[in-house]
């Protein structure tokens, strides 16, 4: 049960994707109302407004028309896929949250699963902490190999806490379901676990495909605004040394 939920997160979490995709965040990013701020030591040292103005440490560049547009771009594309990222982690939860809602209803008591249920809503309440403070999106530096490394130590524990939670409610919904239909028969409890576990993992193959495609589609968008973003540097030397992207 843990190899099959853990797939079933871990599939599109930040960890698989940093894992997959030779890319990370070189300095934290901040989003918030259309404005991209590139932080180092905890300060805003590049500001793109929401109108596409670009500050470094508080100066306003003057820029021409050809920086302009290639700006422009720029500021878009990182607004549009940095964000996919945390997306990326919480269809993996929704995986194993939609798997765990179709298994329950087989069963005539599917509060039995509710402590499941409550451990995958924590965990994805949990993960987007780690990227919103308030009404703003962060990005922190190095993220892709934070959430490789140490995160998964984190992300292993709550995984074993839902895979321990799932089978105490699998074995008592079928127990139950046993007592009321004349005795436990632990054969059959077994043969009905394997069927569940076999039909966990068919659900977890069939959405799969999808969410890695979304994955992989993603690393290609990002790496090519990572190319984007050093060719703006070379029309706009200032931001030279503050960039997002590393690869």
């Amino acid at each position: 049960m843990k190899r099959i939920l853990t797939a079933s997160i871990l599939l599109v979490s930040g960890a698989a994707f940093g894992q997959s995709c030779p890319i990370d965040i070189k300095n934290e990013v901040h989003l918030k109302e259309g404005t991209v701020s590139v932080y180092q030591q905890q300060e805003p040292k590049v500001v793109i407004d929401g109108s596409n103005q670009v500050f470094i440490n508080g100066e306003k560049l003057d820029l021409n028309q050809m920086q302009q547009q290639a700006l422009e771009a720029y500021h878009k594309g990182v607004q549009e896929h940095l964000p996919q990222l945390v997306d990326l982690a919480n269809d993996g939860i929704s995986i194993a949250s939609d798997i765990t809602n179709e298994i329950a209803l087989g069963f005539e008591n599917p509060e039995a699963f509710d402590g499941v249920k409550k451990l995958i809503d924590d965990f994805s309440a949990t993960v987007n902490d780690k990227f919103y403070q308030d009404d703003t999106f962060v990005i922190p530096a190095d993220v892709l190999d934070k959430a490789s490394s140490s995160w998964m130590s984190e992300f292993n524990q709550v995984i074993e806490n839902i895979s321990m939670e799932s089978m105490e409610s699998a074995f008592s919904a079928l127990a139950e379901e046993m007592k009321q239909e004349g005795g436990i028969n632990f054969a059959e409890l077994k043969n009905r676990v394997m069927e569940m576990k076999a039909t966990i993992e068919e659900k977890v193959a069939a959405r799969s495909k999808e969410v890695e495609q979304k994955a992989t589609n993603l690393c290609d968008s990002v790496q090519d605004l990572a190319t984007e973003e050093q060719k703006l540097q070379e029309l706009i030397p200032q931001l030279k040394d503050y960039q997002i992207f590393e690869i």
